[in-house]
């Protein structure tokens, strides 16, 4: 696996979201660095582990997010500021996240470091260490802030199941994008400075430390911490940033800052543009819909030509950036997609857990075309006890037991979590009941109360498509939007 896998995977179990392995705002204008990801972006994870933002739906088209233009079909979700919820210190100053098997203890850097006693501060200083092949680190000196839209989920939801297709076929002409790469935000945990590091060993006792030491008479942005690593078996990366401030642009029109200010004004809370997890929708689609979408094989020489130059130059720029030996699987851009070289998403290096469940839905429901999995949804399924993080068969395992899968016009999704009562039946929680909205828990809450059905007759359930969970009363889920 490549750095920014390595160091996601151990991180999953604490249940943040998906951790990234460059915090740092990836590429677009200055204007969009001033804030880095945002609440309603439409994009994808790099190969490098950086969010790459395509286009943002709270937005109007000609906002300057948006200036790779917009899909087919864009509709614009406007938000309040109350709509989105902020805790500015979610993370207190100098928390530290670490994967599991890492212990911890204070050191008196006088004794453990003599020569740290020149350039550092003796109090505060801690060590790390883990006794396993893999492990991961996040540092934040200066805290982090939680931001996510509770109220907005289905209202992305909806907009993720109406316009998937178009979404990728956008994204196919202006990105590297593929197949389950789409991400819709709708939270994140946000800094203004990080270390984040990684290990990997094949070593049979395994050990590796690090560090922390505060500096002393830093000047503010500068990195205050130094970070030492210690290992016998394998050469730890980790990286400290941000390496530049670009929470101003002053080269910008001020009109234009001004008016991204207004509609992004509550994501960068005390001025972090870092972006350290991420949570949202991951959007896959079949794989017939995907080649419909590229317009089928490839028949040409010049096509075929040029779509192995593309590949070749993917895996040439990665193998330089992680020194890692790369098969043509993991260098699997849109070109290959052309060429009906599609591979499945389960034989393919992402660790997500979204991609592992969308993937499985699409499977186990083969007349549905888009799958669509938000972060909460595997983020339930782990509980305290889990130290590392469970395989694939448990994963779905405990998907099939605490949630059931919502159908509507070819589009599964998974529903929050299902309550099993005594005599076997099993309804939605009140939370998942009003996220159908107010009006159909209502109508649900009336209806099983006067012990009628909240559908005029039974529907004719579709070939292929799943049953839909039983309310306490027997009536279905599958409620029309």
């Amino acid at each position: 696996m490549v750095d920014s896998q390595i160091y996601a995977k151990p991180l999953l179990v604490k249940r943040h979201g998906y951790p990234l392995w460059v915090p740092e705002p990836y590429g677009h204008s200055a204007i969009y660095r001033t804030k880095g990801v945002r609440i309603g972006d439409v994009g994808c994870i790099t190969p490098e582990g950086a969010f790459q933002t395509l286009f943002n739906i709270r937005a109007p088209p000609d906002h300057p997010v948006n200036r790779r233009g917009v899909p087919e079909g864009f509709e614009q979700i406007h938000f309040d500021v109350d709509d989105i919820d902020c805790v500015p210190n979610f993370h207190p100053l100098n928390s530290t996240i670490t994967s599991s098997f890492a212990g911890k203890r204070s050191l008196d850097v006088a004794r453990s470091s003599p020569e740290a006693l020149r350039t550092e501060d003796a109090s505060g200083s801690q060590r790390y260490t883990w006794a396993s092949t893999e492990g991961a680190i996040l540092h934040l000196p200066k805290g982090a802030s939680h931001i996510d839209t509770a109220k907005g989920k289905l209202k992305f939801r909806e907009q993720a199941m109406c316009h998937a297709k178009n979404w990728y076929k956008f994204a196919f002409t202006c990105s590297d994008a593929s197949n389950d790469s789409l991400y819709l935000i709708t939270g994140c945990d946000k800094t203004r400075s990080w270390m984040i590091g990684a290990f990997s060993s094949d070593s049979d006792k395994p050990q590796t430390s690090i560090q922390l030491s505060p500096l002393a008479g830093i000047p503010e942005g500068q990195p205050s911490y130094s970070y030492l690593w210690w290992s016998a078996n394998s050469a730890p990366s980790y990286c400290v940033g941000p390496f530049n401030d670009e929470t101003i642009a002053s080269n910008e029109d001020p009109k234009a800052l001004a008016w991204d200010d207004a509609v992004f004004a509550t994501d960068a809370p005390q001025g972090s543009n870092q972006c350290n997890f991420i949570r949202g929708y991951k959007i896959m689609l079949r794989r017939k819909v995907l080649r419909s979408l590229l317009g089928g094989p490839s028949s040409t020489l010049h096509g075929i030509l040029s779509l192995i130059k593309n590949v070749a130059k993917r895996c040439i720029q990665r193998n330089t950036l992680s020194n890692d030996t790369t098969s043509y699987r993991d260098c699997w851009p849109f070109a290959f997609d052309k060429v009906s070289l599609i591979p499945d998403p389960s034989d393919s290096e992402d660790c997500h857990p979204s991609t592992l469940i969308n993937n499985f839905l699409l499977k186990k429901y083969p007349n549905t075309k888009v799958a669509i999995t938000h972060d909460d949804d595997w983020i339930d399924l782990i509980n305290e006890k889990d130290r590392s993080w469970p395989t694939n068969n448990e994963l779905l395992a405990r998907l099939r037991r605490l949630h059931s899968f919502h159908y509507f016009q070819n589009v599964i999704f998974p529903v929050g979590k299902v309550i099993r009562l005594e005599n076997g039946n099993k309804f939605l929680s009140d939370v998942d009941q009003q996220a159908y909205s107010p009006g159909r828990a209502l109508l649900h809450w009336c209806t099983s109360s006067l012990g009628l059905s909240s559908h005029a007759g039974p529907k004719q359930r579709e070939p292929g498509a799943p049953r839909m969970p039983e309310y306490a009363n027997g009536s279905h889920g599958n409620l029309p939007k």
